[in-house]
């Protein structure tokens, strides 16, 4: 869609980092720390916050369809995949920076390493895996497009099989690599674009009745797996995980639900949507994730409290916004550079296909000529 027509699934992408947000400040700030139902409230606390810790990797798939429901009718451009890479990379030194000063100079190893290569380090998984994703969209477009309806339905039917069903209910996982399940995800996302294609995936009614049965099964499962003395949250994330057939199904619908709606284009909230990227690149910094969790929020503190869903609520709010006025702030600051070096770049990059192309069409004369 484009931004003249509507504002509707940029609304689901502030939505999917809101999610995120929380379930960062439920795994990263709780389920280490805290495994008691001393009272009633504690337990009714553990609950919530097993369910909002689920909406963390429902947030990644709802990113990944979205990138599918859009990247399929649109060209991968080098410059979006360096400027990217450049950005992931400038918050990351940044911070560092930051860290090194107000750190008294000193910085572990272990956090330099993942600083200085933040997609090698894996310092942000999401985005090393993203940026591999939209490398190879061009050629995941080719072969969705030029696949017959019958194989690609076929192809589907296979992976969410393997890859969605069975880690569902066994402990086996086929799927083998984040990267595997976000090329399934997209494949879906492009489905629900071209509709034509893997039929059952555009199917509303269907999602409707699997995400009413998921959120059902999976609050109940949530409630029956804290209950007891002792509660070990982890356990509640057995059925969240990005690639189970509960987590897949709801994030679907939610996609199916959104580009239904009629929303007007908003510039404000397109100016909201555009920075998200850079309020997980901010608060899921290695450097700032234990600063901002442990030593800030300290959320273990309110556990027992019967507000502590307002708290949680005040605090992925206030970490939402702060990270949108801070990418707001780093971009008006470095924009210009990126855009330079990513000209410069993406000059070289013509330059040597040219080069190559040329080196090409001579050999092939010398050996005609032979």
């Amino acid at each position: 869609m484009s931004k003249v027509k509507s504002s509707n699934i940029v609304i689901l992408r502030i939505l999917a980092m809101l999610m995120i947000v929380a379930h960062h400040y439920c795994v990263h700030g709780i389920f280490n720390y805290w495994h008691t139902n001393s009272t009633l409230t504690a337990y009714v606390n553990n609950v919530i916050v097993g369910i909002v810790s689920m909406g963390g990797k429902l947030g990644v798939d709802i990113f990944v369809l979205i990138t599918g429901y859009f990247m399929i009718v649109s060209n991968c451009k080098f410059t979006k995949v360096v400027k990217l890479y450049l950005t992931t990379l400038l918050y990351s030194l940044l911070l560092l920076v930051i860290a090194y000063i107000y750190g008294e100079h000193h910085v572990p190893s272990k956090i330099l390493n993942s600083s200085l290569f933040p997609f090698g380090g894996n310092a942000y998984w999401f985005m090393t895996t993203y940026l591999m994703l939209y490398i190879f969209v061009p050629y995941l477009n080719k072969f969705i497009l030029a696949s017959k309806k019958t194989m690609l339905n076929s192809l589907m039917i296979i992976t969410t099989f393997l890859w969605v069903l069975i880690p569902t209910f066994t402990p086996a996982d086929y799927c083998f690599s984040n990267l595997a399940c976000f090329i399934y995800l997209y494949f879906i996302g492009a489905s629900i674009r071209l509709k034509s294609y893997a039929s059952i995936f555009n199917n509303k009614q269907l999602f409707k009745n699997l995400f009413i049965m998921s959120c059902i099964v999976l609050i109940g499962y949530t409630f029956v797996r804290c209950i007891g003395a002792d509660v070990n949250l982890w356990c509640v994330t057995k059925l969240g995980r990005m690639q189970t057939i509960f987590i897949v199904s709801i994030a679907i619908y939610l996609l199916h639900y959104f580009k239904d709606l009629e929303i007007h284009y908003n510039e404000f909230i397109n100016q909201i949507a555009v920075s998200v990227f850079g309020v997980y690149l901010f608060h899921d910094n290695s450097i700032v994730r234990p600063f901002l969790w442990r030593v800030i929020v300290r959320p273990c503190n309110y556990m027992d409290k019967p507000y502590m869903i307002l708290y949680l609520l005040a605090v992925v709010f206030i970490v939402f916004i702060l990270g949108i006025v801070i990418d707001k702030l780093v971009m008006s600051i470095s924009q210009k550079y990126i855009d330079k070096i990513v000209e410069l770049l993406s000059r070289i990059n013509k330059f040597k296909r040219k080069a190559c192309y040329k080196f090409v069409i001579k050999s092939i004369h010398r050996l005609n000529r032979t």
